[in-house]
């Protein structure tokens, strides 16, 4: 809200919120692996399976001999915020080559002109579930690369477990050894990362940045769909500078993408340059004065 945008508690709370959730010692090593993975989580998810739901409905009235007046308005509706997803897609992030640039705006225009045959309805819907494929696959490729910094964090160095195996093969130690030994260099690095976590994880902050405790993932407003879930991790690509929604990790302006705790340290910046200089040159009292003086002759010419 603009009320929310010239108050300094704002962007100062938002600025540290942020920073101090994904810069700590711990996340910082896996915040882009976990964006990825909720963004494409969400698209795959929440995002195809409403449009496709959306594209199904739109193609079902579309065909219906005697639609009601309210099954019209929502396909209307609905059939907006299709075209408007996708071709923000499109432009964004091209998460799919199934179709050209010119045959997915020919596709498109049947939705525009109301005028989608079965054929269209398909390669529509083969369409959004290329897309699918596409975030699944992201999806899984920042997973691995997470869970490679895992293991390697929780589990035994391959030096040392070489040495028992030689300790073994050399019958300094018994089998049996060798595998209690094995468990407790396991169990130790496992404590001691937990412990790492714990030290730097805050589960409430977390709960904040993550809207975790709402069971609202997706809301949709007359042009679009919006994403709900991990606000922390979503990038407001297309998005304003003051347009960016709270807790957002990033901010852009003029095409250039700035951290959100520099972003809003340069707006604290700016609202206190601006105060000094109102305050140097005592713009508030001419102001006030310049007020009552227009009130006074307002008055007195109402009476």
């Amino acid at each position: 809200p603009t009320i929310g945008n010239i108050m300094a508690s704002r962007w100062a709370y938002e600025a540290l919120t942020v920073a101090q959730f994904k810069d700590n010692e711990y996340e910082k090593r896996f915040f882009e692996f976990d964006k990825k993975m909720s963004f494409a989580n969400w698209k795959k998810d929440q995002w195809e399976s409403n449009l496709d739901t959306k594209l199904t409905n739109f193609y079902r009235i579309s065909q219906s001999k005697s639609p009601l007046h309210s099954e019209i308005d929502k396909s209307k509706r609905d059939g907006q915020i299709i075209v408007n997803e996708i071709r923000k897609e499109v432009k964004n992030f091209n998460s799919s080559n199934l179709f050209s640039s010119d045959k997915l705006e020919e596709l498109l225009s049947t939705i525009e002109n109301n005028d989608m045959q079965k054929k269209d309805y398909l390669q529509l819907h083969n369409y959004l579930t290329s897309i699918r494929d596409y975030y699944m696959n992201q999806y899984n490729e920042a997973s691995n690369k997470k869970d490679k910094i895992l293991i390697s964090e929780i589990a035994p160095s391959k030096s040392l477990i070489n040495k028992l195996k030689d300790f073994k093969k050399n019958k300094e130690i018994s089998p049996k050894e060798y595998r209690s030994y094995k468990s407790l260099m396991s169990y130790l690095k496992k404590y001691r990362f937990q412990e790492y976590k714990n030290k730097y994880n805050n589960h409430s902050l977390e709960d904040f940045v993550t809207n975790s405790n709402s069971l609202s993932f997706i809301t949709e407003n007359e042009t679009g769909l919006i994403q709900k879930s991990d606000p922390i991790y979503l990038d407001p690509i297309g998005k304003k500078y003051f347009g960016s929604h709270f807790y957002s990790p990033s901010k852009y302006f003029l095409d250039y993408k700035f951290d959100t705790f520099n972003a809003n340290i340069i707006v604290i910046w700016l609202m206190t340059l601006l105060l000094t200089i109102t305050l140097y040159f005592d713009v508030l009292r001419k102001i006030l004065e310049n007020f009552t003086e227009i009130f006074s002759i307002f008055k007195s010419k109402t009476n």
